[in-house]
Parts: structure tokens; sequence; C-alpha cells
């Protein structure tokens, strides 16, 4: 009788024991800052937890409904123009788009990272296990308006293009696309098996992955600010080039310095994470900021960024409602090495040219910047820049529209 009594407690210390370091292992985690993302599982261990957790939602920052689960299917925003316009944010469930949201934050939306009162009431009463829901900074209405803006010109209508807009003072991404694109509702094996091969790369966000010559803004935006831009960011890894090459959505952090004096926001895309019970568990923290530029160096931007717009290639961005900053430029790739001649040589392909705008509103009831980035084969005609007349549409619409709350 005595030596099963010894055994119940022994049996009954060991549980204790591990349900001890079994606690202290979620409060630590629990405490981990909210800004490192835990390690992300292997597929397969990613595949098995898809079979078992209902993945959470994902909303703009106004609540609209991007990404949800419905009868065990991931649907995504509707109408498919606006699907169109976020799926390089948002990405797809089966990872066609590896920078997206769906992808970038599956150790949330699957909820890989559970606090302690949690986890303890999933195993004591049995729960369905439900992932948490994310609000992104984005806004659906605005992503969809590079679209619309991107066709209503001749001069830009079908070309490859992409545009990101960026509060200022919080670096909250507040609008992003890409073209082209595609609808994330459509797509089959074999039409993703299509996208992946085509020449075009509509699975490409390249305002995060493209890698470009800036031209003549290398004239104006020097090798010492763009490389003191950051690269990796608490809510997104953008592609690494130096200057006199770049990214568009790093290089929109320009015309944030220019504006705040030498100063850069951190980009954010991730607004809150909370649980299906709607308990935060990533709360909006206070925006921070590094130094890129000197105070000196920053003010002769943003001077020339005004000339520009005064007298200069971005004119066309002039309104007088608004206190608009701005460069413009062109860039084509660098020409291929000269090769032998041939007798009959075949007609050289045209070299890749771009188009930049890069720009930013000084007034603080609209503290945004945007830089747009379009791809052509051919000539611009000369004083135009097609890049210009999406910035200036977007202004246009930022204008209309400032409360993005």
């Amino acid at each position: 009788m005595k030596l099963q009594r010894h055994r119940f407690r022994l049996m009954a210390l060991v549980l204790l024991v591990l349900l001890v370091f079994l606690g202290a292992s979620l409060i630590l985690r629990s405490l981990q800052p909210a800004s490192v993302l835990p390690s992300m599982p292997d597929a397969a261990a990613l595949d098995s937890l898809k079979e078992t957790v209902i993945p959470g939602t994902i909303v703009d920052r106004n609540g609209t409904l991007l990404a949800a689960t419905v009868e065990g299917k991931r649907k995504y925003a509707d109408p498919a123009e606006r699907r169109a316009s976020l799926v390089h944010l948002v990405g797809t469930d089966t990872g066609l788009v590896p920078g997206g949201a769906e992808t970038l934050y599956a150790v949330y939306l699957y909820g890989l990272r559970p606090n302690f009162s949690e986890a303890l009431s999933r195993v004591i009463k049995k729960q369905e296990r439900h992932g948490y829901d994310l609000a992104l900074t984005v806004s659906a209405d605005l992503c969809e308006e590079i679209l619309r803006a991107a066709a209503s010109h001749p001069e830009t209508a079908g070309k490859k293009c992409c545009a990101a807009i960026v509060q200022v003072e919080t670096g909250e991404i507040v609008a992003l696309a890409s073209l082209p694109t595609f609808d994330p509702e459509t797509v089959t094996e074999d039409s993703a098996e299509a996208l992946k091969a085509s020449e075009s790369r509509p699975l490409m966000n390249r305002a995060t992955e493209g890698i470009y010559p800036l031209g003549t803004l290398s004239e104006i935006i020097s090798g010492e600010l763009y490389n003191s831009l950051p690269v990796s960011f608490r809510d997104l890894q953008i592609a690494e080039s130096e200057w006199p090459s770049a990214v568009p959505l790093r290089l929109c952090l320009a015309a944030c310095a220019a504006a705040k004096d030498g100063l850069v926001p951190d980009l954010r895309l991730l607004r809150t994470v909370k649980t299906n019970a709607g308990g935060v568990v990533l709360p909006w923290s206070d925006p921070s900021s590094s130094r890129a530029c000197s105070q000196e160096a920053a003010r002769s931007l943003k001077d020339a960024m005004k000339a520009s717009v005064a007298t200069g290639s971005a004119s066309l961005l002039y309104d007088p409602t608004l206190d608009i900053h701005a460069l413009c430029g062109t860039a084509e790739e660098a020409a291929p090495e000269t090769q032998q001649v041939l007798p009959d040589p075949l007609p050289a392909d045209p070299i890749p040219r771009y188009e930049w705008c890069l720009a930013f509103n000084g007034q603080k009831d609209l503290p945004y910047a945007i830089c747009v980035l379009m791809e052509d084969t051919t000539a611009a005609d000369p004083g135009s820049n097609p890049a210009a007349l999406v910035a200036k549409d977007l202004f246009t619409w930022l204008k209309s529209n400032p409360q993005l709350n």
C-alpha cells in the first residue's frame, strides 16, 4: 500500500514538473517581443497544420475582408479586380506568391504562437483550433486604385509596373500593387504552372522583389543615402540592392527621408494580430525611425524635388492645393557587351527602358510618399513620364479620401 502511494506521489510530481515546464515555456514564448516572428515550420509540418487548423482572416486597415476560410476553402476579396490588386500582398494559401501575407505570417494565421491560457484551454476543452486574425496597414480601395490609374492612360495601359505608397510618419504601407497580376480565385494546377513559366512574371511583386537601374535619378539620389535605407523590416523582407540600382519600395523611403529631415520610418505591413475571440496577440505599437542621412543632405534632396515640380521634369505633378515634391527619371539596362558581327545579324532586341516617379506631399494631413516604376521597351516622348501620370492620379485619390483610418 505504501509502495502504491509512493508511486502515485512520484507520478504526480513528474506531472507537476511537466506542467511547470510547459507553462514556463509558453510564458517565455508569450513574453518574446511581438515584433519577432517564431520560426516557420517546414513544409510537411505546415501542410499538417492546414488539415487541423482553420486559418485566421485577413482584413485591411478599415476592416475590409481580404481573405477568409469558407466551408473549408480559402476565399479572397470581391470583386475580381480587387483580388488581382491585392494578390501580391495577401498571397495565396498554396504559397504561389511566397512574399504574400498568407506565407509571411503563416505562424500567426495558423496559431503557432498561443499564449499560456489559450494553449491550456485547447488541451483541457479540446477546442477546435482557429488561427489568429490579421489586420494589414493597406487600404484595399487604394490598392485597387493603382490598377485603375495604370489602366487609364494610353502610355501606361498594359505595361509592366508597380507602385507603393507609404505613410511618411508611421511607415505604414498604405497601398502596393504590381502588374501584371492575376485573380487567385481562378488559379488551377495548369494555370499555376503557366503563371510560373510566363515571361512577364505575374507572380513577382515588382515593388519588393524587382531591382531596377536608377538612371537619371542617380544624379540626385546619392549612393550614400540609398545604401543607408533599411533592407530588412519588422514585418517585411525586401530584395537587397545597391546604388545605382533600386527596389521600388525601398526607394520610397528616400522620399520619406527628404520629408523627415533625414529620418526614415520602419516599414510596416502588419497592423494588429488578434485571436478568433478578439483578444489582442500583437497590438499596434508606436512607430520608430532611424537616420539615413544628415539634415543638410535631406534638405538638399527636398529642395531638388520641389524645384523639379516647379519647373522641371516633375511639373506634371504640380497641384496648387497640395505641397508635392517629386523627381522623375528614366533608365535603361546596360547594353550587352559587343560581340563579333555576323554577315547577316538578326535585329537586336530593344534595350529595356524604365520610368521612375518618386514623390511625397509635405502637408501634415496628407503625409504620403509614392514611388511608381514603369517598365517599357520604347523611348517615351521627350518631356513626358508615364510613371508621373500614375503618381498624379494617386495623389488625386488621396486628396479626395484624406481619412484612411
